[in-house]
């Protein structure tokens, strides 16, 4: 995809995902990347792309259910710690299910585990983590316009 292209797709994402746009274009002040952020706007750019191509149309993801969704993960994220890694596995494999978009989900975790976000090799990583899986958690939950 070209600069072009990929600039054109962006601008349709503001205006129709302003919120989700604004997680990804925020991680500068977490003190990450534009390599890393550009693995998150990908991430966004692909969901778009599928939503638009199978024809579905959500309703503007709001900051609230940003936060309600964002809340979900840090819940289980808090709620598996501690655990043994059969616990972790049954704690991440209940959030799995609780979402419709189960493959966008794996594409988003895989795309961010291959840009090696899973190492956290630095605190800021966690942010990246975060709003990768909140932008397919919003997708997940938001309403069909």
């Amino acid at each position: 995809m070209s600069l072009q292209e990929k600039e054109s797709i962006v601008d349709e994402i503001f205006n129709e995902q302003p919120n989700l746009l604004a997680s990804v274009l925020v991680q500068p002040q977490m003190g990450n990347s534009l390599e890393n952020i550009d693995v998150l706007l990908n991430i966004l750019i692909v969901a778009h792309i599928s939503l638009k191509e199978s024809g579905v149309k959500l309703r503007k993801i709001t900051e609230s259910l940003q936060e309600s969704e964002m809340a979900k993960f840090v819940v289980t994220v808090n709620f598996s710690e501690g655990l043994d890694s059969s616990g972790i596995v049954s704690a991440i494999g209940q959030y799995i299910a609780s979402q419709r978009e189960k493959y966008l989900l794996v594409y988003a975790f895989n795309e961010m585990n291959n840009a090696g976000f899973c190492s956290l090799k630095t605190e800021n990583y966690k942010y990246l983590i975060m709003a990768g899986i909140n932008i397919v958690s919003c997708i997940s939950a938001g309403k069909l316009a």
